[in-house]
C-alpha cells in the first residue's frame, strides 16, 4: 500500500509494475476484438492522470492520495479487460454451441465437457462480482486467471470447426439419403398400391 507522506522510489516501481501488467493484459485482451478493451484503456488513461497530478503536487498527502487513485484505476483497468473479455468468449462459446447443437461435439473434442463446465463456473463467479474479495491485487489475479482458461478452452473449439464442419455436411448427406430412401419406398409402396387397384378396376 503507497503511504501519503512518502516519495520513495518504490511507490513509483509499484505503481509502473501494475500499469505495465495492465496494459499487458489489455493487449492481450484486445487480440479477441480490439473494440472491447475500450473502457479498460480509459482506466489506464486516469491512472496516468492521477500519477501526473501527483508529481505536480507539493502536497506530501495529496501525492500519496494521487498514487493510491492512480494504483486503483490500473486495477479497475485488469477488472474491466477481465470482464469486457470473459463476456465476449462467453457469447462466441454461445454461437458454437448454436452452430453445432445437432453435431456430438465430444466425438471431435474430447474435453468439450470439461470447457461447458469451466465456462459455466467462471459466469457463476463473474456473477458474484467484487464482493467478498480478500484484497484487489488476488480479485484482479483471480479474474485475469478466469479469462485465460475460458480463452484457451474457446480456442480449442473455435479449431475444431472445420472437423466439426465436415461431421455436419456428413450428416447432412447422410439424412439426404435417408430421405431419398423414404421418398423411393414410399413412391414404390405407392406404385404398387395402384397397379392393385387397376387390376381390382
Amino acid at each position: 500500500m503507497i503511504t501519503r507522506n512518502s516519495r520513495e522510489p518504490e511507490n513509483f516501481q509499484e505503481i509502473l509494475d501494475l500499469y505495465s501488467t495492465a496494459e499487458t493484459f489489455i493487449k492481450e485482451v484486445e487480440l479477441c476484438a480490439s473494440d472491447i478493451a475500450f473502457p479498460a484503456i480509459n482506466e489506464l488513461r486516469y491512472a496516468g492522470h492521477h500519477l501526473l497530478k501527483g508529481l505536480a503536487s507539493d502536497d506530501r498527502a495529496k501525492f500519496g492520495a494521487e498514487l493510491n487513485d492512480a494504483r486503483d484505476h490500473c486495477h479497475r483497468a485488469m477488472y474491466e479487460a477481465s470482464e469486457a473479455g470473459i463476456a465476449y468468449l462467453v457469447e462466441l462459446l454461445r454461437t458454437f454451441e448454436t452452430d453445432y447443437k445437432d453435431v456430438p461435439v465430444k466425438e471431435t473434442v474430447s474435453n468439450y465437457i470439461e470447457i461447458r463446465k469451466s465456462a459455466v463456473s467462471v459466469v457463476k463467479k463473474l456473477s458474484e462480482g467484487r464482493l467478498n474479495r480478500t484484497s484487489p491485487e488476488e480479485q484482479v489475479r483471480k479474474y485475469m486467471e478466469m479469462f485465460r482458461t475460458l480463452q484457451s478452452g474457446v480456442d480449442t473449439l473455435e479449431a475444431s470447426r472445420c472437423e466439426l464442419n465436415k461431421v455436419k455436411r456428413k450428416q447432412a448427406r447422410e439424412d439426404q439419403k435417408f430421405i431419398i430412401r423414404v421418398v423411393s419406398w414410399a413412391a414404390a409402396a405407392l406404385i404398387g398400391i395402384a397397379g392393385i387397384l387397376l387390376q381390382l378396376g
